[in-house]
């Protein structure tokens, strides 16, 4: 279980209440991670909200697009043989470090994740069940509202790196592509 000062360091528990930050920080656990250390796949189900206290974390998808291939078939003798492939690449869409938290899915919806999450060097997050949370949200509408609305902010942040790293691979590959 973290201190209750490491969770005043993340902006989405800023402002808390201490009783009700004490409460929070009874449903985290710690984890250690090494570098290179996956924490979840982009599309495994999203249980649970992490933040990290130390290290850093990349965050991940798998950009698949179709690329025409021209090979010379030289054993059938049909000279010029064109294959549509689909080529998958990862892109990094951010870099979380201390005091920012990941898989925000957990608490918005009840689906999966959005981005894969590992480590770049050694880690420590705290993890939180979005369901400890929610229970918390039912019982406090006011805590739920302070937090979702943090969290507005972290959503929207993400979602404008993401947005300009797509831009950027989706460039790449029509220049690629037109070569």
């Amino acid at each position: 279980m973290p201190d209750t000062n490491l969770l005043k360091d993340f902006s989405i528990f800023s402002g808390i209440d201490e009783n009700q930050l004490a409460s929070i920080a009874q449903c985290c656990r710690l984890i250690d991670f090494e570098t290179n250390d996956l924490i979840f796949k982009e599309d495994e189900p999203a249980e649970n909200l992490y933040g990290v206290l130390s290290g850093e974390v990349e965050l991940t998808l798998t950009f698949q697009y179709k690329v025409l291939k021209s090979a010379i078939e030289s054993s059938t003798n049909k000279g010029v043989m064109d294959r549509l492939l689909i080529e998958k690449k990862p892109i990094t869409v951010d870099t979380i470090g201390p005091g920012d938290i990941f898989s925000w899915s957990a608490l918005l919806t009840s689906g999966h994740q959005t981005a894969a999450a590992r480590c770049t060097k050694p880690t420590q997050v705290f993890s939180i069940s979005s369901a400890d949370l929610k229970a918390m949200f039912d019982k406090d509408a006011l805590l739920g509202y302070m937090i979702i609305s943090r969290l507005y902010e972290v959503v929207s942040q993400r979602l404008r790196n993401r947005t300009h790293k797509l831009v950027e691979i989706l460039g790449e590959t029509f220049v690629m592509n037109s070569l």
